[in-house]
């Protein structure tokens, strides 16, 4: 086997980040009439391209590493992903494409692929599939080559969850929402719904919003290449400081400084990760204080015609991100020409009782509602 590239700090973490019935990973969802004719072959001309689809975990003398593995082929879809728990259909492969009536899921662990380079393989997937060049890209980067310097990073675990008290239950659920129109300032509008929701519930507490940043600059690969940004809005805090310090955070390369964090995590045992993950988590519940309020993955809009082939026309997509035993929420936005396509997974121990679909609802409204 080929060795693809060595698992960076952040991938560590991510490997061991599961919580109960479900990887952590994420997936893209496609709707639409569907003839898998020739996709096989196209997700394998994809592969080819882009090894990442192919990659598989190999425990080395040295540490383990991603090795380029066998094609991958195209599976029947073990359940529909609709909102509700995400185990019954999420796979446990690195990656893989699923399908079901009228349903395309590309899925990745997030150890493998961030959310970038899962849509990257997506369209290349496409661009195979109706007969068009192929990208490529260089699957073999890791982040250690994005180090540098950075903003400080706010303080870990002193937040308070956007839904309020966690019950414990870590089981990741999920809702979704479709908005049809189209917003300027997308990311800060639901990031002050956000703040707002979990003020209500605790008006005095901390609340931190951590955004991941693709660190490519131009880069074409499926590999993990995300920072994390954080902004920890004021008590008193309206649109124009929201968009203020997400501007900054993003201007000042904070998410350097994550990364520079994790790659500790390198000198660490990897059976130590796993007991060090579920202390945090224990802490966490037994304090009802959390590393971050929310998480907020902004991919974009995208236009749905890069999403058709010869056997299948997109009338909708969306995305999920991972879950793990310390996520508050985590949220993933896409746009279409028509709409904002909004997700959100969380633990069950903050969704039940109608806080998951009430988060959701409130920024909806909010987002309906005129600009301030």
């Amino acid at each position: 086997m080929d060795k693809l590239r060595a698992l960076s700090g952040p991938e560590r973490l991510w490997r061991h980040a599961a919580a109960p019935g479900a990887p952590f990973a994420l997936s893209v969802i496609l709707k639409g009439p569907l003839d898998t004719t020739g996709l096989e072959h196209a997700l394998q001309q994809a592969a080819r391209a882009n090894p990442g689809a192919r990659a598989i975990l190999h425990r080395g003398l040295f540490g383990p590493s991603w090795r380029v593995g066998p094609l991958p082929t195209l599976q029947a879809l073990r359940a529909q992903p609709l909102p509700g728990e995400v185990g019954p259909w999420l796979p446990e492969a690195p990656f893989q494409l699923s399908f079901g009536p009228d349903t395309l899921v590309f899925s990745a662990h997030h150890a493998l692929m961030d959310g970038r380079g899962l849509w990257h393989l997506v369209q290349e997937t496409f661009r195979a599939w109706r007969g068009e060049p192929l990208l490529g890209g260089d699957d073999s980067i890791d982040d250690r080559r994005l180090l540098g310097p950075g903003l400080p990073l706010p303080p870990e675990a002193e937040f308070v969850a956007a839904t309020g008290h966690h019950n414990g239950d870590l089981t990741p659920v999920w809702d979704h929402r479709r908005i049809e129109g189209r917003w300027s300032q997308l990311l800060s509008r639901v990031a002050l719904s956000i703040t707002r929701t979990a003020r209500k519930r605790a008006p005095a507490a901390a609340v931190r919003l951590d955004i991941p940043v693709d660190l490519r600059q131009g880069l074409l690969s499926t590999a993990n290449l995300t920072g994390i940004a954080s902004i920890t809005p004021p008590l008193e805090v309206d649109l124009d400081t929201i968009t203020s310090q997400v501007t900054q955070v993003l201007q000042e390369d904070q998410a350097l400084s994550w990364l520079k964090v994790s790659q500790r995590l390198r000198a660490l045992p990897g059976p130590l990760l796993p007991p060090l993950i579920r202390h945090k988590t224990q802490q966490c519940l037994r304090r009802q204080r959390f590393g971050n309020t929310a998480v907020i993955s902004n991919l974009g809009r995208v236009s749905l015609t890069e999403l058709q082939g010869p056997g299948f026309a997109c009338s909708r997509a969306f995305w999920l991100p991972p879950c793990g035993p310390t996520t508050t929420a985590f949220l993933g936005l896409l746009g279409t020409p028509e709409a904002l396509e909004l997700s959100c997974v969380m633990p069950r121990g903050l969704a039940d009782q109608g806080r998951l679909a009430s988060l959701l609802d409130g920024i909806v409204t909010d987002l309906r509602a005129p600009p301030p």
